[in-house]
């Protein structure tokens, strides 16, 4: 398991909304029986791409294990682009980051 902290949630949901996704810190997927891990809705595989590039230029080693846990599934129209282990510090962070992502625009 991978546990982020507040700011590196902070970086990924800032790399995700600048690229039109959102951020999902509470995803739970196909197979993973109720477990939780951060996740990007976004309407094509480039977006995700995008945002992940965005974040190496900030903590390349974040990015290069998001990029190496990756699993996806399509949702209607978009997708979910989602990361199975890594999981945000505590839930109480994980209702908030969007609050740690405004704070640095």
């Amino acid at each position: 398991m991978y546990e982020l902290e507040p700011e590196q949630a902070g970086i990924i949901q800032e790399a995700i909304e600048d690229q039109g996704g959102k951020f999902r810190g509470d995803y739970s997927g196909r197979g993973m029986y109720g477990s939780r891990c951060i996740g990007f809705d976004v309407g094509s595989i480039k977006l995700a791409v995008q945002a992940i590039v965005q974040i190496a230029e900030r903590d390349p080693d974040l990015a290069q294990d998001l990029a190496g846990a990756w699993t996806q599934d399509q949702m209607g129209l978009g997708m979910i682009v989602y990361f199975p282990g890594f999981e945000v510090e505590d839930q109480a962070v994980a209702a908030n980051v969007r609050a740690v992502a405004d704070l640095r625009r």
